[in-house]
This record gives structure tokens, sequence and C-alpha cells, in this order.
């Protein structure tokens, strides 16, 4: 039988070739569509049509009605970002019933235009169970995304995730479990009306939840963005569900919970 440090050493191995896949295929896109020669144009353009920044303040509520081995049946979010053309960061905090989730995400932009950017990014999470157990969560990740302006968006994802969790036991040291994983995700959207946006996203994982690979979310998502002609600029709602999916790549899998997601929020532009 093959041991765990073979197997771990492989799945290294393996994740870091799907970087250098990813990487390449950026990099032969940013060659081959000759966005050197149209980088410095399109920056131009953009600097006289795009605000210098975003800042974005958002809140959301989401309930599950299959809870599975998940007890948690109510959640309450509140989103930070703050993104330009170079960086983008996020800070989030979420709570429930059970637990108390905390996320740092912080993205580059090494390359940037009208329709292609590459970013490298980490994110942090720290899930607090309470007098259960607390995970760590690190993730360096490289994310590509093609944009057909005002008409639609593609992005997928790859990270490598580095999970501990400490599982606390009453008068005694904490018991420490370290699995390493990784991260996969794609999305696509698309304006289906003026200030209306559709989008599907499949993915290995959730904001504030980081399951070992692979049991994927399937989501749905619908958002209004105000532009300013009936509501204030910024102003925007976003609806979503999703189906949670268990052990996907074994015989025994199975649809775990089916979940709910409004928010509402402000995107505030710096000029």
């Amino acid at each position: 039988m093959l041991s765990s440090k073979y197997l771990h050493s492989k799945f290294k191995k393996t994740v870091l070739v799907l970087y250098a896949l990813l990487l390449s295929l950026a990099t032969f896109i940013y060659a081959e569509t000759g966005i050197e020669d149209k980088l410095v144009e399109n920056q131009k353009i953009k600097q006289k049509n795009d605000p210098a920044g975003t800042h974005t303040v958002y809140m959301q509520i989401a309930s599950n009605i299959n809870q599975g081995v998940e007890k948690n049946i109510f959640y309450a979010s509140l989103f930070y970002q703050y993104k330009n053309k170079y960086l983008k960061t996020l800070a989030a905090l979420q709570m429930t019933s059970a637990h108390t989730g905390y996320l740092a995400h912080f993205q580059y932009i090494p390359i940037h235009s009208k329709e292609h950017s590459l970013k490298l990014g980490l994110q942090f999470h720290v899930n607090s169970m309470y007098r259960v157990a607390t995970e760590f969560d690190i993730i360096p990740e490289i994310e590509y995304v093609y944009t057909i302006p005002d008409t639609f968006i593609f992005s997928t994802q790859l990270g490598y995730m580095n999970k501990l969790t400490l599982i606390h036991i009453k008068n005694e040291k904490p018991v420490a479990i370290d699995h390493s994983s990784m991260t996969a995700a794609f999305s696509l959207s698309g304006i289906i009306k003026k200030e209306w946006y559709l989008g599907f996203e499949l993915s290995s994982y959730e904001i504030f939840r980081y399951p070992l690979f692979f049991h994927p979310t399937f989501s749905l998502n619908l958002k209004y963005l105000s532009t300013g002609k009936n509501l204030p600029k910024g102003l925007f709602f976003k609806f979503s569900t999703g189906l949670r999916y268990s052990d996907f790549f074994t015989p025994t899998g199975y649809p775990q919970d089916f979940i709910f997601k409004l928010g509402w929020g402000l995107e505030i532009y710096e000029q």
C-alpha cells in the first residue's frame, strides 16, 4: 500500500503542475492576443472612464434547508472590500449559532487589461466552532479572468489549501490535525438586462467554508447593480442559491445541503 507521505508528495507535485499550466495559459493568452501592444491604450481609456478604486460594504444573510452534517441553519455575514487595477483586498466576518468565521483575502494583479487579468492571491480563514474546534486555512492561489466588457465575465481559480484543525478537549491540550488539499473554481456571468447580472459558479469552496477537495458547491446568482438612474449609484442586491455536494468523485456521493443567500450593499467609487 502507498504511504501517506508518498501520496501527499504526489499531491503537492500535481498541484504545482496545475499552477504551472494555468500560469502558462495566461502567459500564452497575454502574448498571443496582443495585450502588450494594447495595454497602454487600454489603461488610458480606463483612467478616463473607470474609478481609481472602489470601496464595497456588503451584508448577507443565508439559510440552508437540508442541514446534513452541518447544523447551521442561519448565517449572517459582513464584508468590506477595496479594489483598484493592481490590488484587491477583502475582510469579512460571519456569525452563526455554532461558529464565528473570519476571513482576510489579498490579491495582486500583475496582468490587467480590458479583456484579461491574472491575479495572485492569499486567503487566510479562521473558523471558531464554539467549545468544539478551531480551523485555520491558508490558501495561496492564482486566478485568471476573461472579460467581454459590459457583456460577459469568465474566471477560473486554483489554490493550494493548508488546513490546521485544533480539537478542544476539556482540561487537555488541543489535538492538532493537519491537512493539505487543493481548491478549484470557475464562474460565468453575464448581463441579461441593463443593471441585471446572472451567473453560474462551480467551486470546491465557499467564503467561510473550506472543505477538503472535492465537496463542490453549484451556485446560481442574480445581481442588481444600480447605475444611478432609479436608485443611488452603486447600490446593489444579490440573491444566490447553492447545492452543496458531498464526496463528488465517489460512488457514495450525495447532495448535502441546499442554501439560499440574500445580500445587499453599496459600492463607493473613488475619482
